[in-house]
């Protein structure tokens, strides 16, 4: 029987979205000794016009307070991966709004779509370096440092 497939399609440098985002997830509760910590969680979707895509979920945690979870973005992707798009809090998209970023990216009704690796990275980093992402995990911290006895915490706050 003759092989049809070519001999490079196992063969792939993409790094996928959900990927970095996972990594991102893990960095910040290094950063707060578990204080804060971030989940990523996936699941599949039909949309109507574009078939069944990928939805990549980003939520900051908080342990010490019941599991406090704020939902801070969520991807939408093909399988194909780009163009994806980000879905976020207004504030951010605000802050995504009000920079150079707007002229490289498509913005439309509290959603950003990108359509290569370099602007998705470029999104998830003002994303995660916004005013509001601070302002969320101060927030989570303080409270949660309430909670926590202070020999616990170390360098943490």
């Amino acid at each position: 029987m003759e092989d049809m497939w070519p001999s490079d399609i196992t063969h792939s440098e993409l790094l996928p979205p959900v990927a970095m985002m996972r990594e991102q997830a893990s960095l910040l509760g290094k950063k707060t000794r578990n204080l804060v910590t971030a989940e990523v969680s996936s699941r599949k979707e039909f949309e109507s016009g574009k078939g069944e895509v990928l939805i990549h979920r980003f939520d900051l945690v908080a342990p010490a307070l019941d599991n406090y979870t704020y939902g801070l973005f969520y991807i939408v992707q093909p399988i194909t991966i780009y163009p994806l798009r980000f879905g976020m809090d207004s504030d951010i998209y605000e802050e995504i709004a009000s920079s150079k970023l707007r002229d490289q990216v498509q913005m439309s009704k509290g959603a950003v779509t990108v359509d290569s690796e370099e602007l998705f990275r470029e999104v998830l980093r003002r994303i995660l370096q916004s005013q509001k992402t601070k302002w969320v995990v101060s927030a989570m911290l303080a409270q949660t440092t309430s909670e926590v006895p202070p020999a616990q915490l170390g360098d943490a706050v």
